[in-house]
């Protein structure tokens, strides 16, 4: 973990020029990539990365009573939930429960959210802030820029296992847009620089 000072940094450096800063965003710790190589076991690990070494979240994976799968056990100082799922390795809707379920779990003081461009492709990648973090961006560069980039996780029925129709219409929502959202980046950008 490299603190969430430099991470809120980094995001908030990749909002102010999205397209000039995107390499550093994509290269840093703001970035969680979770894609095919990594583990469903491994998610939490990935997260806990982003959080405060006091907020880190412990896991444990027992096979279940049934024994047709596994639950995986997220506990920290106040509370413990258990996660049912099939495969250790990978299973895209597994994988949708673990990421969903650890975002419900480090709520309130934290939120997940998924960078928007990632949608739709085998590689997606996660940001995590805390949520006064969150809401910091939104009042600097307007909740419409913020959200244009990242979205929270709860909003997504499905995220791995996004059907492609809908990847596509996110996509071509998103493209529809391009133009107005940065107009408004350079705007906020020429404003800043003159201030």
């Amino acid at each position: 973990m490299s603190g969430f000072y430099s991470i809120y940094h980094k995001v908030d450096n990749f909002l102010e020029d999205p397209r000039g800063n995107w390499y550093k965003f994509n290269e840093s710790d703001a970035s969680i990539w979770l894609d095919d190589r990594i583990y469903n076991k491994e998610i939490v690990d990935y997260f806990n990365e982003s959080l405060e070494r006091e907020d880190v979240v412990d896991k444990e994976i027992k096979k279940n009573e049934l024994g047709n799968g596994f639950n995986m056990i997220l506990k920290n100082h106040i509370k413990t939930l258990v996660i049912p799922f099939k495969d250790e390795k990978y299973d895209k809707i597994d994988r949708d429960n673990i990421v969903k379920s650890f975002d419900e779990f480090i709520k309130p003081k934290y939120e997940i959210r998924c960078f928007v461009d990632s949608l739709g492709s085998d590689r997606l990648i996660f940001t995590i802030l805390t949520e006064s973090e969150w809401k910091k961006l939104e009042e600097k560069f307007d909740k419409e820029i913020v959200g244009y980039f990242f979205v929270p996780v709860s909003v997504f029925k499905e995220i791995f296992n996004m059907p492609t129709d809908e990847a596509t219409k996110i996509s071509k929502k998103r493209e529809n847009k391009r133009d107005e959202i940065f107009k408004i980046i350079r705007q906020n950008m020429f404003r800043r620089h003159f201030e």
